[in-house]
């Protein structure tokens, strides 16, 4: 727990870990002579506004100075994410442990909450970057909406994370909405104009 987690790290010891990723959590490893302590992504909530990129050390002093200003959670609108940042002050070396983000869907289990729209597309923040709306997104992201895998519009359709144009008759396919038609059997495409006539086949043969 990084409030707990009272430890500033000078040039004598090492750390290691923390990869930025706010949407998965990870940790950091904290050799000290014979000690080693983790330190976890988390999660927690703040009656004050914490800007983005307050390092550990920061955030540790707010608390000391008020200890109801920041409450650690399982779920909460913030996150401290873990790393291993090195700065130089009078000539020594120190590392911050790691720095907060406001997650824009909130923050559960240590990892920022990516938005996963099930029918229709949901707005995204317009505050946050083009790369952070495509890392929030668990879906195609056009302009400032996200939009759920197997959305159809126009000649397109969203797929792996990208907008895609829609196949014709006789191309590859592994779902019914990458089709013109929005039928993919046996793995390809067919015109919509065939399963019709399938379709009568059938209804003639037992009609």
């Amino acid at each position: 727990m990084v409030l707990s987690l009272s430890i500033f790290v000078t040039a004598q010891d090492t750390c290691t870990g923390g990869i930025i990723d706010f949407f998965h959590k990870g940790n950091v490893t904290i050799h000290q002579g014979a000690t080693t302590t983790r330190a976890n992504d988390s999660c927690f909530d703040s009656s004050i506004n914490i800007p983005d990129g307050t390092t550990q050390k920061e955030l540790l002093k707010l608390y000391w100075n008020d200890t109801s200003v920041i409450q650690e959670k399982p779920t909460g609108a913030y996150l401290f994410e873990t790393s291993c940042s090195s700065n130089t002050f009078n000539g020594t070396t120190e590392y911050d442990v790691g720095e907060t983000y406001k997650c824009p869907n909130g923050c559960s289990n240590g990892a920022c909450i990516k938005i996963n729209p099930k029918n229709k597309p949901i707005e995204l923040p317009s505050e946050i970057t083009d790369k952070g709306k495509n890392l929030l997104c668990q879906g195609c992201v056009l302009k400032d909406n996200c939009y759920p895998i197997g959305y159809r519009m126009k000649n397109v359709y969203c797929g792996n994370q990208e907008f895609s144009n829609q196949k014709e008759a006789g191309a590859s396919c592994n779902n019914n909405f990458e089709c013109s038609s929005n039928l993919c059997i046996n793995d390809s495409c067919i015109k919509g104009s065939l399963w019709q006539k399938i379709i009568n086949w059938f209804k003639n043969l037992f009609g």
